[in-house]
């Protein structure tokens, strides 16, 4: 269990940076300017992204294994 949380918090940590940084560079937000807002996006993403993967992550697993089981039939 101890080890699905620190996954759940170093990808929902890795995947709300990655899209906070690309939708800043999309607004076309100066880097000089950059630190304050994604620290404020931050707040919100990253406890967003940490929920859905606890919550989304064990369904999609289970939906994938069904699926894989059945091609390989």
């Amino acid at each position: 269990m101890l080890s699905k949380l620190i996954f759940a918090l170093l990808m929902s940590f890795a995947t709300a940076s990655m899209v906070t940084i690309v939708q800043m560079i999309y607004k076309e937000i100066p880097f000089e300017m950059m630190m304050k807002p994604y620290v404020n996006a931050m707040k919100i993403s990253w406890i967003v992204v940490f929920i859905c993967i606890l919550l989304i992550a064990p369904v999609l697993q289970k939906i994938t294994i069904k699926l894989t089981s059945l091609m390989k039939k």
